[in-house]
């Protein structure tokens, strides 16, 4: 009993004192992770959701299919609900996805009739560092919408068809990240008269991050206009991703920047290599340093700069090294300067022989 007010203690294992803390409260595990960003907001919110919502899209009737229908919680589509929304988060913490720009689709499967693709991918106009897994779409191959949010009023992102337009043409991708990265849209920049169609860097060791590339690799990032409404980008992306088979990244004028890569972790960490590539380009061109240029390689052969400093100094007027002169025109020492030479000799070794 309690000796202060005389109430019994609370029971072990209630009351947060007690260590009865919901699951949500550990986002470090796993499960706690899954269960914070799939359905628990970040902001406090009023009696319903929003987004920002335009008429610039065909996507514009899905939002009427959004009314809080049954969610599919099968265990992988609750994970990359989740994920998608967790790194969302991250990016609009980055900078990458201001206001309620950007977004990012993964897919799951095999594509058999047991393991259909399903497609999952951000809403239009929502903000992505509130944004929770339940929000997400999931949609198949074709894309029609197999499970809508869960939020009223979502609608299918602008760029809804630019995901499909790289999974088909690379179907070993399973992720596609778009931002709106400052040095991204920046790098687009680059030429003043904005004519380039392609952003080329070379000798930095993040190319290798991008993938398919190497340090010394020139890399090469095709660059399309923009357009007016987003899903007006899917014919010129389409056209650079046939054209530059080895790139993963298409470059929007203006705009931002697509990324993709065979699963999440490859997407993201190209991403990442891509932007700081951008950033180093843009900075370089501040310098007045051309970052598509191969740089003057300095040579690293120490016998041919002997070679090279012998010659410079043979060239010279007041030549007084022995190993620059003809032995044909070398003097001879007289009789005397022999005799002193040899009585030194003797001097230093009866020397080393007291210490011997």
């Amino acid at each position: 009993m309690n000796k202060a007010d005389g109430r019994d203690p609370p029971t072990p294992g209630n009351g947060w004192t007690n260590k009865d803390v919901p699951l949500m409260m550990y986002p470090q595990t796993q499960d706690g992770q899954v269960h914070l960003y799939q359905c628990h907001r970040r902001y406090i919110h009023t009696s319903h959701g929003w987004s920002r919502t335009g008429s610039a899209c065909p996507n514009d009737a899905v939002a009427a299919a959004s009314s809080g229908h049954k969610i599919n919680h099968d265990d992988e589509a609750k994970v990359v609900r989740s994920l998608i929304s967790q790194l969302s988060e991250k990016y609009y913490a980055k900078g990458w996805m201001p206001g309620t720009g950007g977004g990012m689709s993964i897919r799951i499967g095999s594509g058999t009739a047991d393991d259909p693709f399903a497609v999952f991918s951000t809403p239009s106009g929502i903000q992505k560092e509130d944004m929770v897994g339940d929000d997400v779409f999931e949609q198949d191959i074709d894309q029609n919408v197999i499970t809508p949010p869960i939020t009223p009023g979502l609608k299918l992102s602008s760029m809804n068809n630019i995901w499909f337009v790289v999974y088909n043409l690379r179907p070993s991708t399973r992720c596609v990240i778009h931002t709106h990265s400052m040095y991204a849209q920046l790098a687009t920049l680059l030429d003043p008269s904005e004519q380039s169609d392609i952003f080329q860097i070379t000798h930095q060791e993040m190319i290798k991050g991008v993938g398919n590339h190497a340090y010394d690799s020139m890399l090469a990032i095709p660059i399309i206009d923009n357009q007016r409404s987003e899903n007006l980008l899917a014919p010129d992306i389409e056209k650079v991703i046939q054209k530059y088979p080895k790139c993963n990244a298409v470059l929007v004028r203006r705009h931002g920047v697509y990324v993709w890569g065979d699963s999440w972790e490859e997407a993201k960490t190209r991403l990442e290599s891509f932007d700081y590539l951008f950033e180093t380009a843009v900075k370089m061109k501040s310098m007045g340093i051309d970052p598509g240029v191969v740089p003057k390689k300095k040579n690293a052969d120490a016998s041919t700069d002997t070679i090279k400093c012998k010659e410079n100094r043979a060239a010279s007027k007041d030549v007084t090294i022995d190993d620059t002169i003809e032995p044909s025109k070398k003097r001879k020492r007289t009789d005397t300067e022999l005799k002193n030479s040899k009585e030194l000799t003797q001097t230093i070794d009866s020397e080393i022989m007291q210490y011997a």
